[in-house]
């Protein structure tokens, strides 16, 4: 109990010594962030049982197919994915740990790799068609500041970047420099 006082104590000399921002600090981790955590976790228990949903209808809508496993996996991670952590749909450089093991470094190894991006593109794609995502994104009330940013590109307009903004920024293409054994033109 006199721990108890004294930690009290020690936070409202800290109130009171000009750091608030100290207090509101600590209070965000111990309360805050917990719950932050704990909601993020059923974020995605919400999402993969979504993805194990999807999979069950569209698998109902196609009962003469046959699907591999890894395909399968594919898709529910995709459809999860998608809906937990944005993105465009493409699945990660690498496939999960599982994939990345001796077992799978055979040509049915690589074929099941395959089939599981070839499934995590599908599962994401039905993940966007299905609209969750819009009500999962939080608005905000003006785009973040650095949403929009004029990108130069050598040699020419970058058009990924000319859709995000009118005003693009190009630079000249680059000046040809003569190699020492060549005479100057």
């Amino acid at each position: 109990m006199h721990r108890q006082g004294t930690i009290l104590a020690l936070m409202l000399v800290a109130a009171t010594a000009g750091c608030s921002s100290f207090l509101s600090a600590g209070l965000r981790n111990i309360v805050e962030l917990p719950i932050q955590s704990a909601d993020e976790v059923k974020l995605d228990l919400t999402n993969k049982h979504r993805a194990k949903e999807a999979w069950g209808q569209f698998d109902q809508e196609f009962p003469e197919e046959c699907w591999s496993k890894d395909y399968i996996r594919g898709y529910k991670d995709g459809y999860a994915d998608y809906l937990t952590y944005g993105g465009n749909g493409e699945p990660p450089a690498t496939p999960p740990f599982i994939y990345r093991l001796r077992p799978y470094q055979t040509p049915d190894g690589i074929r099941a790799i395959e089939d599981w991006y070839s499934g995590f593109r599908h599962g994401a794609a039905m993940a966007r068609a299905s609209g969750y995502r819009d009500s999962i994104v939080i608005p905000l009330s003006s785009p973040p500041i650095n949403a929009v940013e004029r990108v130069p590109v050598l040699g020419g307009l970058n058009t990924a970047a000319l859709r995000a903004t009118p005003e693009v920024e190009t630079l000249p293409p680059p000046a040809r420099v003569p190699l020492e054994s060549e005479p100057p033109q």
